[in-house]
């Protein structure tokens, strides 16, 4: 379950960055909420037995998603902004 959703919503957040620079960034947000969180959201209870090596992907996607949305660079720290966004860490 949790490869088959990091899977999909790493895919969503590629073609996402193909448009996104030309995007405002709440509607960013918006999107990126639609497509990706819905997608870790609706599978929530089923994460809370998976390994500690599953909830660090699941946690990649949180990641990608925030640096997605505010523009951060790569290799910068996340746990601030996904603070802004209003996100758990």
């Amino acid at each position: 379950q949790v490869n088959a959703v990091s899977s999909s919503c790493f895919n969503i957040l590629r073609m996402l960055r193909k448009i996104f620079r030309w995007i405002p960034t709440e509607t960013r947000k918006t999107v990126t909420q639609a497509l990706v969180t819905s997608r870790l959201d609706y599978g929530n209870t089923l994460y809370t037995g998976t390994t500690v090596k599953l909830q660090k992907r699941l946690q990649r996607i949180q990641n990608a998603s925030a640096r997605l949305i505010l523009d951060i660079p790569r290799h910068s720290h996340i746990s601030g902004h996904l603070r802004d966004l209003h996100w758990l860490p």
